[in-house]
This record gives structure tokens, sequence and C-alpha cells, in this order.
């Protein structure tokens, strides 16, 4: 008969345990399931009695230029205040704590008056850029006032700066509250970004969130983020989750006062590539973003999907590499296939990708690709990504370096 007293002092109590909650560990491949939001040093090192406060609760100290503040689902309730604790406790709600949201300060001295974004600031921005790019993928930005992220000209320098990080990776995320969108009028933030070819994924909301005694407007990218990074997949990872058509109650409707948008808003804002939040019509009252493409017409989700197989095939090529009795020949080129292949099936096993194909020539052609110590397969697969009812051939690149 069990005896069901003997858990005490056994190998099952004093030996074995469970995590009672997600531990976050630098893994390569980590970057792309993190944010990384920019502020301008004058919104974070703003007294608490100010507007809006990022940084309310620090002993009194304001925070450097140049500060990084790393938060998770368990520290950024004692961290930060304002807006920024009302955009991360959406984003955290929905997250379930296995991503980091950065917050890297910048010196935004030189703007006047949150309407202004001179080069000063460029600069200032692209050294806090550089100095952190590598800690997440997608990235966001505030300017101005707080609250404020429409200073067009600040998102579309981190659109820009994104655009050309062709190492570390990154996707730009835009919220605008800029009823132009709606109309497809004027310069907007998502036309600037289509005719400069900048990649970024721009997301309407006119709702306003109450901040002490003042407002702060939605961020709903952070929201669609902590949805979308708060699972994580048969892969182990969030890599290639949906970006959008996921339903939550966290947020209501993008037309002002949670209302539903109109038929023609939404119709124009589908027509230039702008993603809003409607109902699902489920009778739940639960809405959806609807915008899985960037203003330059790609899907982000699979540029997501092959940047982390070009990364992690990378870091496991340069792993390879980096013992004893590795040559440069055709056999070690044929190990670092077949890695590329392991990262394939991860996703293909999950039907997130489907014929899937490594068309890397032979070690004969792919040797005289060298760049300096470094070998770069362009088009070393191509694959068929599934998202939703859309789909899009994919190719990725090879990058194998020992340097």
């Amino acid at each position: 008969m069990a005896n069901q007293q003997d858990y005490l002092g056994s190998l099952a109590q004093s030996f074995i345990t469970f995590a009672t909650s997600y531990q976050i560990s630098a893994n390569p491949g980590q970057n792309f399931e993190n944010v990384l939001l920019y502020v301008g040093s004058g919104e974070a090192i703003a007294t608490s009695g100010t507007l809006g406060a990022y940084f309310p609760a620090l002993s009194g100290v304001a925070p450097a230029v140049s500060s990084l503040y790393t938060l998770n689902g368990q520290n950024y309730s004692t961290q930060v205040g304002g807006a920024l604790l009302a955009w991360c406790t959406e984003f955290f709600s929905g997250n379930n704590n296995l991503s980091n949201l950065y917050v890297a300060v910048y010196d935004d001295s030189s703007t006047l008056g949150g309407t202004v974004f001179p080069a000063a600031a460029v600069t200032a921005l692209t050294t806090q850029y550089t100095n952190t790019k590598m800690l997440a993928y997608f990235k966001m930005i505030t300017c101005g006032t707080a609250g404020n992220f429409s200073n067009v000209t600040a998102q579309l320098a981190l659109a820009a700066l994104c655009q050309a990080d062709v190492g570390i990776l990154s996707q730009c995320w835009i919220p605008s509250n800029d009823a132009n969108l709606l109309t497809m009028g004027g310069a907007t933030v998502a036309a600037q970004a289509k005719n400069n070819g900048y990649d970024a994924v721009v997301i309407y909301d006119a709702n306003t969130l109450t901040v002490g005694t003042g407002t702060a407007q939605v961020s709903g990218p952070l929201i669609q983020l902590g949805l979308s990074l708060g699972y994580l997949n048969a892969t182990g990872v969030s890599v290639g989750n949906n970006l959008d058509m996921l339903q939550t109650g966290l947020i209501g409707p993008s037309g002002a006062g949670n209302t539903s948008l109109t038929a023609t808003q939404m119709a124009n804002l589908a027509t230039i590539n702008v993603g809003y939040f409607l109902y699902v019509g489920n009778t739940t009252g639960y809405v959806c973003l609807r915008g899985g493409k960037s203003v330059i017409n790609n899907l982000p989700a699979a540029s997501w999907c092959t940047s982390y197989i070009d990364y992690m095939s990378a870091v496991s090529a340069a792993t390879y590499l980096a013992q004893q009795n590795r040559f440069k020949n055709n056999t070690t080129y044929q190990a670092i296939l077949s890695i590329l292949a392991q990262y394939l099936n991860l996703f293909s096993s999950i039907g997130r990708l489907t014929g899937a194909t490594i068309t890397a020539p032979a070690w004969a052609v792919a040797q005289t690709l060298s760049n300096g110590q470094s070998i770069v397969v362009p088009n070393a697969w191509q694959a068929t990504f599934n998202d939703n009812v859309r789909n899009v051939t994919v190719n990725g690149t090879l990058y194998i370096s020992a340097s």
C-alpha cells in the first residue's frame, strides 16, 4: 500500500524542483524575442511631478544620457512611471515575462518642444543605437513631450537606422495617431517611410491612456508585440508567431474613444499598408490587429523568421568552425549546410515554412564568394512562409566566418 507520507525528506522533495517563473538568460538569438524602446532624455529625466515622467521613483536621481534599463515582467513596475509604466503594463500583460523590454536613453536636448528633431538629435540617437542595437530585433522610439510618439522626423531617423542595419537586423515599429493616414493625405510617416524605402511597420490608433492627470498616446505596437512574443511555439522560441491577427482585450478598436473605424477609413489604411485594430466579431468585445505588412508591402513576420534562421545558422557555423581540425574544404561546407537544414526543419515542422530547400551552390562555387575571412552565400535557401491566409516565397543567406 502506498505510503502517502513518504514525500517528506524524499528525493522528490529534496532534489527536484519546478521553476515558478520564467528565467531570462542571454542565449544566441534571444534578441529576436526582445523589444528596444529609445527614449529622449527630456522625457526620461523629468521630475516626478512632471506629466509623463518615465523614471519618477529612482531615489530622486535622474537617469543619465546613454542609460540603459532592462525591464521584465517582474521589475518594470518598480522601475518606471507615467506613460512608460502604462505601456509596460500593456506589453507584459500579454507577454508572460518571456521577453525583455529595453529602454535606451538618448540625448534629445537639441530638440525644441518636441516638434523638431535636428541633426544633433539624429547623431545622438545613432550613437545610442550603435551601442544597443544587438539587444533586440524589434525597435521603437518616443520623442518630445512625454507620451508622444508622433515626432515624424524621429520615427524616420530610427527607421533609417533599422533599414541600414544589415548585420544585427532590426524591425522598426511606428505608432501613429495622425488622422491624415485615414484619408491617405499629407506627408504622413507612412508615406515618407515608403518613399525612402524604409521597411517600417506603422500602426494607427487614435486612443489615449490616462497618465496621472494627463493623457498619453496608446502604444498599439507594444501591445501587439507583447502578444506575439508571449508564446513559445514548438521551436522553443517565439520567432515565427503571428505579428497580427491575435485577439486581445488589452486594447479597443483604433477609432477615437475605442470606436470602430469606418469601412472607408479601414480600406484607406489597408491600401497604404498601415495597421489598425478592429473587432474580431465573436461577441467577446476582443479586437485584433489587421496589418501584417510593412509600408513597402513586405511581410514582417517572414523577415523575422528568415533573419532568425540566417543569424542562428551563422552563430552555429562559427561555433562549429571554432574547433580543432576544421578546414576550409567541402567536408566542412557540407557540415555547415546541415546546420542550416536543422534550422529550416524547426520551422518546417510546425508548418510555418513549406517546401524548404537548400539552394546553396557546390563548394567549388561557394569558396569563390569569400569576403575577407568570411564566405557569404546569398540565396542559400528558399521556402514558402505561411502566415494566416498569406504566403510568400522567402530566401535566406548563409554567413560563414571563423573570425
